[in-house]
């Protein structure tokens, strides 16, 4: 018997929602070690702005990390064209100011520093 199933109401919809997955290009997932102090500090910038959410708060972190990269190269190609620039020190103490050390050479250490890394690569 050649009997035919009408299909009129089993209907398939597609309806995209959200990022998409699995292209590779939109996330990519991360595992990594970091300090106690620096697990702590991203917790609360995931908590204070981001309703705890971690990834969102691991995503600003990085993009501020992209963003100091940016401004330390071009704090050094201002010292290499203008060698008489200077942040100016501190009134009170006549210290350095953070965002001299920020963005100087001195501050880019090696974070294998920080922790330790054996085995995680």
């Amino acid at each position: 018997m050649n009997a035919r199933l009408d299909h009129s109401p089993y209907l398939l919809y597609n309806i995209y929602m959200g990022r998409p997955r699995g292209s590779g290009k939109h996330t990519a997932m991360l595992n990594g070690r970091v300090t106690a102090e620096q697990m702590e500090w991203l917790l609360r910038l995931a908590d204070e702005k981001y309703g705890g959410n971690l990834s969102a708060a691991l995503r600003e972190a990085l993009s501020w990390a992209e963003f100091l990269e940016v401004a330390r190269q071009d704090y050094l190609r201002l010292l290499e064209e203008h060698p008489e620039f200077s942040i100016p020190r501190n009134d009170d103490d006549d210290t350095t100011r953070v965002v001299e050390f920020a963005l100087s050479p001195m501050a880019q250490v090696d974070a294998s520093l920080d922790g330790d890394e054996e085995g995680s690569r």
